[in-house]
């Protein structure tokens, strides 16, 4: 039951609203764990880094670039919620 707790715990403070970063239309999510950034034009990750111990070390990206998407979409940002 306490594992539970924990995983809910991390798991809200990586999702939390402030960690999205810039302008309403950014397609970028950050926190001192995790860094996620979407594609414009596909629904894709382009870019993916974990720090596990939470220093902000996120250099690295762990994604293969992806080819270029056959048909293009249209993206919309609603607070915490990214929709294609």
């Amino acid at each position: 039951m306490r594992t539970m707790w924990m995983f809910m715990f991390v798991i809200l403070f990586l999702v939390s609203p402030q960690a999205w970063a810039g302008a309403a239309e950014s397609l970028k999510y950050q926190s001192p764990f995790v860094l996620a950034e979407f594609a414009p034009d596909r629904p894709a990750l382009t870019a993916l880094a974990v720090d596990s111990l939470g220093k902000g070390k996120l250099d690295g990206n762990l994604l293969l670039s992806t080819p270029a998407a056959a048909a293009t979409f249209e993206v919309r940002r609603e607070g915490e919620k990214v929709e294609y």
